[in-house]
C-alpha cells in the first residue's frame, strides 16, 4: 500500500491537543475558526485520512466556497496534518486567490468612529473603546493582541507595551504616543479584566456597520500602516513596530540595526504629535 492509500485514524483528544498548541500563538477567534475547519475536514474523512482522501475533500469543497475560504481550509488542515507529523501533508500546496488590493482606511473613518464613542452613555464602555481605537491606530497592534493584553504589560512611565505570543512568534515592544497613553491609563484605573473585552469591542463594531463604511477591529492596523506611509516613516522601521517577519529581507536581517533609543526617537517623530483632536 502506497503512502497515497494509508489511512491514520484520528481521535477526538488530536485536534483538543492541536487547538491548545494554536492557542499559545494565536487569539481565540482565530483558534475557533481553524477548529471548526479541521473539524469539519475530519467528519468529512470519517475521522480516518490518507492522503488521496484528503486531495478527494479539497476538490469536492472547491467548488462549493469562496476562494478564500477553500485556500482557509486547505491551509488550516495541512497545517493540522503537519502537527500530527504525516510527511505527505508536505505535498499539498496552497492554492492561489485573486490579488486584491488592502482594504483604505481613512483618518475620517476613524473620525466617524470617535465621535459614536463620545456620544455612550456608559463611560466605562466608552473609555475601553476609545483606548482601543487609539491604540490600534497608533500602534498598529493586531486585534488578537490587544484582546490579551494584561496591565502588566503596559508601562505607562516608559510608554511602552511589551507584547507577547505574537503571530510571529518573537516577543516585540509597542510605542505609545502621548495621546494613547493617557487614555491606556484611564482604562487601568477602572480596574476592569481583561482591558478590551472582546463581546465590547465586536458589539461596538456591529452596531456600527453602514455608518463608518463597515470598518473592523483589523482596519486599525491597516491603518496605522498607511498613515505611517503617508507621513514618511521608514518601511524597515514599520516592520519592526507592527511585528512583521523580516524573513527573507537581507536588509533587516543583516545590516539594519537600531536601538530601543533610536526606534523610539523615530516614532516619536512620525506619531508623537499626533493629537485626540486629530480623529474626533
Amino acid at each position: 500500500m502506497s503512502f497515497y492509500e494509508e489511512q491514520l485514524i484520528i481521535r477526538k483528544s488530536d485536534l483538543e491537543l492541536y487547538t491548545k498548541h494554536k492557542g499559545t500563538t494565536c487569539g481565540h477567534k482565530h483558534v475557533s475558526r481553524c477548529k471548526l475547519l479541521v473539524r469539519n475536514y475530519l467528519d468529512a474523512q470519517v475521522w480516518k485520512v490518507s492522503h488521496q482522501s484528503t486531495l478527494d475533500y479539497f476538490n469536492v469543497i472547491k467548488e462549493q466556497f469562496s476562494a478564500k475560504k477553500y485556500r482557509d481550509t486547505v491551509l488550516m488542515v495541512r497545517d493540522f496534518l503537519r502537527f500530527m507529523g504525516l510527511e505527505w501533508s508536505n505535498r499539498i500546496k496552497l492554492p492561489r486567490i485573486p490579488k486584491r488590493l488592502p482594504a483604505y482606511v481613512h483618518p475620517g473613518q476613524i473620525a466617524r468612529l470617535m465621535t459614536e464613542i463620545e456620544k455612550l452613555e456608559d463611560s466605562r464602555r466608552r473609555q475601553q473603546l476609545k483606548a482601543f481605537i487609539l491604540l490600534g491606530m497608533s500602534t498598529g497592534m493586531r486585534s488578537e493582541e490587544m484582546y490579551r493584553l494584561t496591565p502588566e504589560a503596559v508601562d505607562l512611565k516608559s510608554a511602552t507595551i511589551q507584547v507577547r505570543n505574537t503571530k510571529s512568534g518573537v516577543d516585540r515592544l509597542v510605542f505609545l504616543n502621548e495621546p494613547t497613553t493617557k487614555e491606556i491609563a484611564k482604562l487601568l484605573e477602572l480596574g476592569e479584566l481583561p482591558l478590551f473585552q472582546y463581546r465590547v469591542i465586536q458589539r461596538f463594531y456591529q452596531q456600527m456597520r453602514g455608518r463608518t463604511s463597515n470598518l473592523l477591529p483589523k482596519h486599525l492596523r491597516k491603518f496605522f500602516s498607511a498613515e505611517s506611509d503617508r507621513r514618511g516613516m521608514p518601511t524597515g522601521v514599520k516592520k519592526r513596530l507592527m511585528g512583521h517577519s523580516i524573513n527573507g529581507d537581507v536588509d533587516l536581517q543583516h545590516y539594519s540595526a537600531l536601538t530601543f533609543d533610536e526606534l523610539r526617537e523615530i516614532y516619536d517623530r512620525y506619531w508623537g504629535e499626533v493629537r485626540i483632536e486629530c480623529v474626533t
